[in-house]
Protein backbone atom coordinates (compact mmCIF):
# COMPACT_ATOMS: atom_id res chain seq x y z
CA UNK A 1 0.00 0.00 0.00
CA UNK A 2 0.93 3.73 -0.88
CA UNK A 3 0.47 6.33 1.96
CA UNK A 4 0.59 9.59 0.44
CA UNK A 5 1.19 12.20 3.90
CA UNK A 6 1.25 15.65 2.42
CA UNK A 7 4.43 15.48 0.09
CA UNK A 8 5.49 12.44 1.52
CA UNK A 9 4.64 9.04 -0.29
CA UNK A 10 5.37 5.73 1.97
CA UNK A 11 5.24 2.43 1.48
CA UNK A 12 3.57 0.37 4.14
CA UNK A 13 3.27 -3.77 3.59
CA UNK A 14 -0.68 -4.78 3.96
CA UNK A 15 0.52 -7.69 4.85
CA UNK A 16 2.12 -6.90 8.56
CA UNK A 17 0.22 -3.74 8.89
CA UNK A 18 -2.87 -4.80 11.51
CA UNK A 19 -4.70 -1.98 10.57
CA UNK A 20 -4.51 -2.63 6.74
CA UNK A 21 -5.63 -6.10 7.18
CA UNK A 22 -8.67 -5.11 9.03
CA UNK A 23 -9.19 -2.63 6.23
CA UNK A 24 -8.82 -5.15 3.47
CA UNK A 25 -11.48 -7.01 5.40
CA UNK A 26 -13.97 -4.61 5.46
CA UNK A 27 -13.28 -3.66 1.53
CA UNK A 28 -13.99 -7.35 1.07
CA UNK A 29 -17.06 -8.02 3.07
CA UNK A 30 -18.30 -4.65 1.10
CA UNK A 31 -17.52 -5.72 -2.29
CA UNK A 32 -19.11 -9.52 -1.45
CA UNK A 33 -22.09 -7.79 0.52
CA UNK A 34 -21.16 -9.36 3.77
CA UNK A 35 -20.59 -6.01 5.76
CA UNK A 36 -24.24 -6.34 7.53
CA UNK A 37 -22.77 -9.46 8.78
CA UNK A 38 -19.60 -8.36 10.84
CA UNK A 39 -19.74 -9.07 14.16
CA UNK A 40 -17.22 -6.22 14.58
CA UNK A 41 -19.05 -3.39 14.33
CA UNK A 42 -22.77 -2.32 13.82
CA UNK A 43 -23.93 -1.13 11.02
CA UNK A 44 -25.97 1.75 10.01
CA UNK A 45 -27.25 2.66 6.32
CA UNK A 46 -28.13 6.00 4.87
CA UNK A 47 -29.72 6.51 1.55
CA UNK A 48 -28.42 9.78 -0.71
CA UNK A 49 -29.49 10.84 -4.20
CA UNK A 50 -26.16 9.20 -5.93
CA UNK A 51 -25.40 6.71 -3.44
CA UNK A 52 -25.42 5.23 -0.29
CA UNK A 53 -23.89 5.61 3.11
CA UNK A 54 -22.25 2.78 5.91
CA UNK A 55 -21.21 3.73 8.71
CA UNK A 56 -19.33 1.42 10.81
CA UNK A 57 -18.80 1.59 14.32
CA UNK A 58 -16.83 -0.98 16.10
CA UNK A 59 -18.17 -2.99 18.97
CA UNK A 60 -15.19 -5.57 20.00
CA UNK A 61 -11.88 -3.87 21.93
CA UNK A 62 -10.24 -4.98 18.88
CA UNK A 63 -11.61 -2.74 16.43
CA UNK A 64 -12.30 -0.19 19.19
CA UNK A 65 -8.46 0.08 19.47
CA UNK A 66 -7.67 0.81 16.22
CA UNK A 67 -11.07 2.77 14.78
CA UNK A 68 -13.43 5.28 16.28
CA UNK A 69 -15.83 4.79 13.37
CA UNK A 70 -15.45 4.07 9.80
CA UNK A 71 -17.71 4.90 6.68
CA UNK A 72 -18.39 3.58 3.45
CA UNK A 73 -19.36 5.53 0.54
CA UNK A 74 -21.30 3.54 -2.12
CA UNK A 75 -22.31 4.13 -5.86
CA UNK A 76 -25.89 3.63 -6.30
CA UNK A 77 -25.43 3.00 -10.23
CA UNK A 78 -23.13 -0.02 -9.59
CA UNK A 79 -22.97 -0.12 -6.03
CA UNK A 80 -18.98 -0.13 -6.07
CA UNK A 81 -16.95 1.36 -3.22
CA UNK A 82 -16.18 5.30 -3.82
CA UNK A 83 -14.23 6.04 -0.70
CA UNK A 84 -13.83 5.02 2.75
CA UNK A 85 -12.72 7.49 6.02
CA UNK A 86 -11.94 5.56 9.25
CA UNK A 87 -11.02 7.70 12.32
CA UNK A 88 -8.36 5.90 14.19
CA UNK A 89 -8.93 5.78 17.79
CA UNK A 90 -6.18 7.86 17.75
CA UNK A 91 -7.90 10.41 15.95
CA UNK A 92 -6.17 10.77 12.77
CA UNK A 93 -8.47 10.89 9.90
CA UNK A 94 -7.78 8.09 6.80
CA UNK A 95 -9.25 8.58 3.02
CA UNK A 96 -9.56 5.91 0.47
CA UNK A 97 -10.56 6.65 -2.59
CA UNK A 98 -11.77 4.59 -5.47
CA UNK A 99 -11.28 5.79 -8.62
CA UNK A 100 -10.91 5.11 -12.43
CA UNK A 101 -12.55 1.32 -11.61
CA UNK A 102 -12.74 -1.15 -13.62
CA UNK A 103 -15.39 -3.62 -13.31
CA UNK A 104 -16.57 -6.61 -14.60
CA UNK A 105 -13.76 -6.23 -17.42
CA UNK A 106 -12.53 -9.79 -19.09
CA UNK A 107 -9.80 -11.85 -17.73
CA UNK A 108 -7.29 -13.87 -19.41
CA UNK A 109 -7.37 -17.38 -18.44
CA UNK A 110 -3.71 -17.65 -18.05
CA UNK A 111 -3.78 -15.06 -15.65
CA UNK A 112 -4.96 -17.89 -13.32
CA UNK A 113 -3.04 -20.72 -14.42
CA UNK A 114 -0.73 -22.45 -12.03
CA UNK A 115 3.19 -22.61 -13.30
Amino acid sequence: VYIKDDQKENKISARSNKLFQQINRIIVDCVQGTALDNKDFTVKNFEGKDGYLVMLTPVTKTMKDLFAGINVVVDKKDFSILRMEMVEAGGDNTVIRFTNKKINIPVADALFAIK
